[in-house]
């Protein structure tokens, strides 16, 4: 007799061993043909990872569950109810079934690559933010990794030799990367996400598989992408860094085409998009831009010599896009090739916030403290071999000018003699060329100059460079600009220490009545030879801080007169005190802020509350100090004490006009200023600077005055006269 329930339940139960027999090792089988078919363990992961592989793995765990339990299910249930158990398990059974289809379907798609790569750009499509740039954010996006499994079929495509599955899978890549250079800022440079730059450094990698990658050896992709003459965006240091890293590992592979075709591009680049010709008139692309790219390409050139490519040198040095024939990328005049070699020299330094070392890393060479003049060294190798081409490609129509036309000599001594330095290191690199026979293996389609020629013409710029040195020394000259820059910088100093001297046009002095004072005519001269470097032409200025030398020696002067003078006149009281009492002795002196004033000796009451806590009767305003309103001046002094007299008592200076006829040769440096000088006549074969001030000193015979001298290491408990201050 036939039993639904029992019958229905056998047939489920061989249905799902089936699918668990045969599917699930047809599954795991296609997992690793996926792996095998692309090698990429990506691909194999983003299976894993489709929605219809999840739900089948989830579907098939529940099938597993059911047909457990439902024979104890159906056993322990009454007979009505088994039904329902049964129809339960048909219903997983018949999702196991459906998935299973869906999911070799997905099977099918990831086993053909062109279906696989029309899935893949409709997902990336999805994922794709609105605001592109906000992938620099998040390194492992879902977007950029299905962009990585784009690249991997790309990849497959090259080992396969399929150009059409390799140029259709790398065409979308670079589509997604066009999308986000035009989303850039146009002002800033372009830098990639470290998602994009992970698919840059992969091209860079399988560029250099010549067994391996077929298409990717032999065609030149990125190139095109990073300079394309319609993104017109600057180039930022970071992928400039890319393509140099990109460029040794090709050259290092001898891929020779791939380097051809760069050159090619890069030079398309430079015309339409770098030069000032073609520039648009609202371009943020500038001639720091240009000068940028040229400088790589002249050190791609000095990579070349450093890996003997010396046939990919002959074909940079003949490469033209143009008729007439012009040479965008190779320096063409001798003037260029020295201005070069000199911009390369000071990116050796260490100083050089652009080391040559960290821009461009020659790989292989040694790495050591010196590794800067290393590749400097095969720099100017690769600038000598342009000097030498100049005498081949000797043709004004070129670049317009003569190429071997020598450039205006300095007018100072240090331009000169590092110019001749310069020099004859490229003398050193022509004795490479020619002394080891390496210019023959350039193949020249020209007959080749003599080297003597060569050296002729760089000894002929140093026996300039000579000739003007010894001029310069033979012939001293007076440097205005020097001379001018020096009375600017006395003139500043003057200002700023004569507003520490008592003159009588000190603000905080009463109306003055010079009638009651003496006074003493005087003059304060002072001397100094300069070095020839500091007034002369053509020699470097190495002073440093010389001007505020002179006019703090003459102001010391003039401060040391000034307190000499109370030395002379007897005090009518003196009292030793402890710094800390300072204020408390102003205060037993009963001041007045209209009559007196407060000169403070050694001893500065700017850092007082630093000291000691908040003072109400201390005022510090603008590095100004009061005490009650009264003025607290500053006189440099070796004595430590505090002076207390009349407004109407203060010594003081008058700065005169010139009265000794004698000093004919001396004249104000400025109108406004009161220095006199001989620097507008000063004598360049000896250089003595004469600089002089004529002052009137101002001073009584009587007048009262307290000195309060100021101690630090009183013995503990000796409060000194504080208690013995009466008022003034």
């Amino acid at each position: 007799m036939f039993d639904f329930t029992t019958e229905t339940f056998s047939s489920l139960i061989s249905i799902f061993s089936a699918v668990i027999g045969l599917g699930y090792p047809v599954l795991l089988q296609s997992i690793q043909r996926i792996d095998e078919q692309y090698c990429s363990v990506r691909l194999a992961y983003r299976f894993q990872q489709e929605i219809s592989f999840k739900f089948f793995q989830f579907i098939l765990f529940s099938n597993i569950i059911i047909s457990i339990l439902s024979p104890f299910v159906i056993y322990l249930l009454p007979v009505d109810f088994s039904n329902y158990v049964v129809s339960v398990q048909t219903v997983f059974i018949l999702a196991l079934l459906l998935c299973s289809f869906n999911l070799f379907n997905i099977i099918r798609i990831y086993y053909y690559p062109k279906d696989l790569i029309t899935r893949l750009e409709k997902s990336s499509k999805e994922l794709k933010p609105k605001d592109i740039n906000l992938l620099q954010e998040d390194e492992n996006n879902k977007y950029v990794n299905e962009l990585m499994n784009i690249f991997d079929i790309s990849v497959y495509g090259s080992q396969k030799e399929n150009y059409d599955i390799y140029f259709s899978a790398l065409s979308i890549v670079l589509h997604n990367f066009s999308d986000y250079h035009n989303s850039s800022d146009v002002e800033k440079p372009v830098v990639y996400p470290k998602g994009m730059m992970r698919i840059l450094d992969e091209i860079r990698r399988q560029s250099v598989k010549s067994n391996e990658q077929k298409f990717f050896y032999k065609y030149n992709s990125i190139t095109p992408f990073i300079y394309n003459e319609s993104f017109k965006r600057k180039i930022s240091e970071e992928t400039y860094h890319y393509i140099w890293t990109t460029l040794n590992d090709v050259i290092n592979s001898n891929n020779k085409g791939w380097f051809n075709q760069y050159w090619s591009y890069s030079d398309q680049y430079y015309r339409f998009v770098l030069s000032p010709i073609m520039r648009e008139e609202n371009s943020f692309i500038n001639d720091t831009d240009k000068n940028r790219f040229f400088e790589l390409h002249v050190m791609i050139g000095a990579l070349l010599v450093y890996n003997k490519k010396y046939d990919w040198l002959k074909d940079i040095m003949y490469f033209t896009n143009q008729t007439p024939a012009h040479y965008d990328l190779i320096p063409g005049t001798f003037i260029a090739i020295l201005n070069l070699a000199k911009e390369i020299d000071s990116m050796a330094s260490f100083m050089h916030h652009r080391l040559l070392s960290s821009v461009y890393p020659f790989v292989g060479m040694k790495a050591d403290v010196n590794t800067s003049y290393y590749i400097q060294n095969e720099s100017i190798k690769y600038l000598s071999l342009l000097v030498i081409r100049l005498f081949i490609f000797d043709d004004y129509n070129i670049n317009c000018c003569e190429p071997l036309e020598l450039p205006s000599v300095p007018n100072n001594i240090s331009d000169n003699k590092y110019n001749i330095g310069i020099l004859r290191s490229i003398i050193n690199g022509v004795d490479f060329w020619y002394d080891g026979k390496n210019i023959k293996k350039i193949h020249f389609n020209s007959t080749i100059p003599q080297k003597k020629e060569v050296i002729g013409l760089l000894n002929s710029y140093i026996k300039s460079c000579e000739e003007k040195i010894k001029d310069i020394i033979d012939n001293p000259k007076i440097d205005k600009r020097k001379i001018s820059r020096i009375k600017d910088e006395l003139y500043n100093y003057e200002e700023k220490y004569k507003k520490n001297v008592i003159t009588d046009k000190s603000p905080y002095l009463n109306e003055i009545d010079k009638e009651s004072y003496c006074l003493r005519n005087m003059s304060l001269p002072y001397s100094y030879k300069f070095e020839r470097s500091e007034i002369c032409e053509g020699v470097q200025n190495i002073s440093v801080n010389l001007e505020e030398v002179l006019m703090q020696s003459l102001f010391n002067s003039l401060q040391r007169y000034y307190t000499s003078f109370f030395i002379t006149i007897r005090s009518n009281a003196d009292y030793t005190i402890q710094h800390s009492d300072i204020l408390k002795a102003l205060d037993c002196l009963e001041l007045d802020s209209t009559q007196h004033i407060i000169f403070c000796q050694g001893v500065y009451l700017g850092n007082f509350e630093n000291l000691y806590g908040k003072q109400e009767n201390l005022t510090i305003y603008n590095d100004e100090i009061y005490y009650k309103n009264i003025p607290v001046i500053d006189i440099p002094s070796q004595e430590r004490s505090l002076l207390i007299l009349k407004k109407t008592d203060v010594p003081f200076y008058e700065f005169l006009k010139k009265v000794d006829e004698k000093d004919e040769h001396l004249a104000l440096i400025k109108s406004e200023s009161s220095l006199y000088s001989n620097i507008d006549n000063i004598d360049p074969i000896n250089p003595i600077l004469e600089l002089k001030y004529y002052l009137r000193f101002y001073y009584k015979d009587e007048f009262k005055y307290i000195r309060i001298k100021i101690s630090y290491n009183l013995p503990i408990g000796n409060v000194g006269d504080i208690n013995k201050i009466q008022p003034f």
